[in-house]
C-alpha cells in the first residue's frame, strides 16, 4: 500500500511539473503574440500617418503595459517552477498592473471613487512591498 501511495505521489508530481512547464510556455507564447500584435498595430498606424493622436497613444500604451504585465506573470511562473519565493515578484507584477491602471485611468468612466480606490490600493501595495523587502533583509 505504501509503495502505491509513493508511486501516485511520484506520478502526480511529474504531471504537475509538466503542467507548470506548459503554462510557462503558453505565457511566453502570449508575450511574443502580444509583441507581434503591437508591431502590427504600429505598422498599421504608421502606414497611414506619422503623428499619433491621444487615442492612439492611449491604445498603444495599453498594449505595451499589458505585455509588461504578462512578462511579470511569466517571471512569477518561472520563480514558482524554480521553487523560489514568489511574493516579491507577485508584488512587482501587482505594481506594474496598478501603474497601468493609473496611467490609463479614465476619470469620466470611473470618477472620484475609482481614483480613491486606486489610491488606497497604491498605499497598500507600497506598504506590502516595503514589508516584504524588509523581511528579506532580515533573512
Amino acid at each position: 500500500m505504501r509503495h502505491l501511495k509513493e508511486k501516485i505521489i511520484e506520478i502526480t508530481s511529474a504531471a504537475m511539473e509538466i503542467a507548470e512547464s506548459v503554462i510557462a510556455a503558453i505565457m511566453l507564447l502570449i508575450v511574443f503574440l502580444g509583441i507581434g500584435y503591437l508591431g502590427s498595430r504600429l505598422i498599421s498606424i504608421f502606414g497611414t500617418h506619422f503623428l499619433l493622436d491621444s487615442k492612439e497613444i492611449h491604445y498603444l500604451l495599453d498594449i505595451v503595459l499589458t505585455v509588461f504585465i504578462i512578462v511579470e506573470l511569466f517571471r512569477i511562473t518561472i520563480a514558482y517552477i524554480l521553487d523560489k519565493d514568489v511574493m516579491h515578484t507577485v508584488l512587482e507584477a501587482a505594481l506594474v498592473a496598478l501603474a497601468r491602471k493609473i496611467i490609463l485611468y479614465e476619470f469620466d468612466k470611473y470618477g472620484i471613487y475609482g481614483a480613491l480606490a486606486l489610491s488606497i490600493l497604491t498605499v497598500v501595495l507600497v506598504i506590502a512591498y516595503y514589508m516584504v523587502g524588509k523581511e528579506e533583509v532580515k533573512m
